[in-house]
Formats: C-alpha cells, sequence, structure tokens
C-alpha cells in the first residue's frame, strides 16, 4: 500500500505562524517593487528648456472637472493625472512628463495650461482662482519618464519658472 505525503512548504518555513508569513510576503513585495525602479537614470539637462503644451497633453486620469462662469476645464480635481509627450529630448532620449494633482486647499483651477491667453505656450502655467483671505492654493507632483522604456528619469541641471501674481 503507497502512502501519500503532501507537504505545505509554507508550514514548514515559518510554521504556524501567520506574522512570520506576513513578514516574508512584505519583504518579497519590496523586493519586486524595487526591482521596478532598479532602471531608472539620471539625466543632465543642461539647463535646455521643457516644453508643457496642450497639444502633447492627455488626461490619463480624470478625479473630476471645474466649472467657471459655464467653462469646464477637464482633469481639475485632487488624483487627476495628466500626461505631457515630448517634453524634452536630449542626449537622444526623449522624456515625457505626468502631473499630478495632490491637493487643493480653497483653489479652482479655471485654466489648467493657460497657452494662449495670457501665457507662454511652452511653459506650465495654470490659473488658480483665490480669495486672498481663505489662503488657497494647489499642490502638484511632476515625474518625468524615458519614452522608450517608460523608466523614472530624475533630472538636474534644470530651471522653473512660476509667475506669481498678487
Amino acid at each position: 500500500m503507497k502512502t501519500h505525503t503532501r507537504f505545505n512548504t509554507a508550514a514548514l518555513l515559518y510554521g504556524n505562524k501567520p506574522g512570520l508569513k506576513i513578514l516574508g510576503i512584505l519583504l518579497l513585495s519590496i523586493f519586486f517593487s524595487l526591482q521596478t525602479y532598479g532602471q531608472s537614470f539620471i539625466l543632465d539637462l543642461q539647463y535646455n528648456p521643457m516644453t508643457f503644451l496642450n497639444a502633447n497633453k492627455t488626461i490619463l486620469v480624470n478625479k473630476g472637472n471645474t466649472t467657471t462662469n459655464g467653462v469646464t476645464v477637464q482633469g481639475t480635481a485632487v488624483g487627476s493625472v495628466h500626461k505631457y509627450s515630448n517634453v524634452i529630448t536630449i542626449s537622444g532620449i526623449t522624456v515625457y512628463a505626468k502631473l499630478t494633482i495632490l491637493d487643493n486647499h480653497n483653489a479652482s483651477i479655471t485654466n489648467f495650461d493657460d497657452d494662449g491667453i495670457t501665457g507662454e505656450p511652452t511653459r506650465f502655467q495654470p490659473r488658480i482662482g483665490t480669495t486672498p483671505s481663505d489662503g488657497g492654493y494647489v499642490t502638484y507632483q511632476l515625474e518625468f519618464f524615458d519614452t522608450q522604456t517608460n523608466y523614472p528619469v530624475y533630472i538636474y541641471n534644470y530651471y522653473i519658472n512660476t509667475p506669481l501674481k498678487k
């Protein structure tokens, strides 16, 4: 008569301790998440200007819109993500940018990126409405990626101008 024995490898390695199983899963998750960004690199922009054109912008995630004076501006809610293609090409590497709205405190985005009214088309220039008494602001996160590989690109030797009007 044959006897079949089954082995539970998790039980052999960790015993019946759920805390150790969770720790093992957590360590594997951290390892694989670090591998995701293992191919990122640093790119020297040599102070060349980046270009944020509305024509190269797509909304990846739209968490809500703003309507002001009958004009609807899409993708203005917290959590919305916009992609600007071809922000810069340098040393044969074309970079795109992801712009995420992280926070909005007592403000409304009346023009997500002013390319034509009073703005310079190549710059990212949002129009944000607020009153002086409420201290409104919008917080953005700007990330850069290699167009060919989608790996993160960390940049240096760049400049960003933001006109502030009081």
